[in-house]
This record gives C-alpha cells, structure tokens and sequence, in this order.
C-alpha cells in the first residue's frame, strides 16, 4: 500500500530535490503531498457511506465524529429498499437535520457522503491509477516552495539565488496538474451515488484507469 513516504520519494525522485536543498527538508516534501492530496480532493472526494444509529423520536445527527467529512449527498431511509428510498435534510455546521416524523424508537439510516482523501504514514485513499496525480502536483508545491525559499536566502545571501528555473518548473508541473484535475472534473470515472438534494440518481462505479 502506497505511504507518504513513498510519495516522498517519487517527488524526490522527480524534482531531484535532496534534503541539503533549500525547501527539500521532509517536512517541506510532505506538505506538498498534503496540498496535492487537498486539491486532489476538491476534484474527485473519496465516495462513502456509512450506517448510523440516531435516537428515537429525535431528526438529528451531529456529524463532528465523521473524519474527513467534505459533503452529505443523500440520507437513505428505511433502508434496503429497491430502489432505494431516501429522504430530504438539512446541514447546519456539524448538525444533520433529517426532514421526516421519525419513529418513537431508535432506528438506522444510512449516510451517503464525500471525504477528503488522506496520505498519511501507513496507507492512502488514493486510487492507484491516480497516484502519479499526485506526485506531479506535490513536485509542482515542492518548487513552488524551493523557489520561495531561494527568495528568502536572498535577503541574507552575498550573492543572490537563483529562483527562475524552479518558478518555471513549479509553474509547468502546476499547469499540468490542474488541467489533469479540470479534466476529472469533466469526466469522473467515479460518481457520486446521490445528488445533493437527496434523491436519488443513477451511477455508475468504476475502477479503472481515467
């Protein structure tokens, strides 16, 4: 399974910034991946769903315990149905508000959503076939950043660096990405299984390769 420290690695191995470079430091590299990981993100969530129990007599749900919650797409209830039921709601902050007469006792509905990908020590939300996506655009932040930090040294520096040619490559890599992104945008190869209003579309999940 993909790590940050193999994404650390493939941006190194693509920018050849070493840790002896001004904005090489592994700090510098892992927080390009995380701000390729953001906008990666904003273009193509993490699709999921998730059962929760909610209180008899009750239409609430506080949803701060969802981690790297971006959206609700739909409530489902009751559920099993076929095709499936869903009902209309409410986001307000952190408070989901379910518009139904809900019954005395405790009951479940499932909860259709989108999450910000992660990249963290262990694993990564990131397809597969979409990682390089990522490497091309933390190389782009990783020059952005080593590019700043040549502008910073030479406020101090003798003789002042140079910062045009990583500019240049920061903005090459970033145009990249983010035509590659709108692209996504356009066609998703994953869809969203519900609209945001709460009913129900048709989708098609898919796999592989954009």
């Amino acid at each position: 399974m993909t790590t940050l420290a193999d994404f650390r690695t493939a941006v190194r191995n693509m920018t050849g910034l070493s840790l002896i470079d001004r904005g090489g430091l592994d700090a510098q590299i892992d927080a390009a991946v995380t701000t390729a990981t953001l906008q990666y993100s904003l273009a193509l969530p993490q699709v999921a769903r998730a059962g929760v129990a909610i209180a008899g007599g009750t239409r609430t749900y506080d949803l701060a315990p969802v981690a790297r919650l971006m959206h609700v797409t739909a409530v489902e209830y009751p559920l099993d149905q076929l095709p499936a039921t869903t009902v209309d709601y409410t986001v307000d902050g952190n408070l989901l508000t379910i518009h139904h007469r809900p019954p005395a006792a405790p009951y479940n509905v499932r909860l259709h959503h989108t999450l910000y990908h992660l990249v963290e020590a262990t694993s990564s939300t990131i397809p597969t076939h979409h990682e390089h996506l990522i490497t091309l655009g933390a190389a782009g932040y990783a020059w952005l950043n080593r590019a700043g930090a040549s502008v910073d040294a030479a406020q101090t520096a003798a003789a002042a660096p140079q910062t045009y040619q990583p500019l240049r490559l920061a903005q090459e890599y970033l145009r990249e990405f983010d035509r590659q992104l709108a692209r996504l945008r356009r066609h998703p190869r994953s869809r969203i299984l519900y609209s945001p209003t709460g009913r129900g579309v048709s989708a098609s999940i898919a796999s592989e390769p954009y």
